[in-house]
């Protein structure tokens, strides 16, 4: 996932879709510094281990994002209600 982020192919990317793809914290962590996600729309991260501070930093990182699957990680409620509330 780092060498995804930081590629050139993804500045097009308005979606991707990365469902059981064992992102933890750092694949997550690249996608939300990544200069080049700056068209991403819509992520789907369903069935990752994805940890809650990591998710938050998506929020930050890709302001665009208008669509975000998190079902199946590890993202607490807390955290969801952060993200959307």
């Amino acid at each position: 996932v780092e060498a995804l982020a930081a590629g050139p192919l993804v500045e097009q990317v308005k979606s991707l879709d990365l469902e059981a793809n064992r992102v933890g914290g750092p694949g997550v962590r690249a996608l939300a510094r990544s200069p080049r996600l700056g068209r991403l729309r819509f992520l789907d991260l369903t069935d990752n281990p994805v940890p809650g501070r990591a998710a938050l930093a998506l929020r930050e990182g890709l302001p665009g994002l208008v669509g975000l699957d998190l079902d199946g990680t590890d993202v607490g409620e807390r955290v969801l209600m952060q993200l959307f509330g």
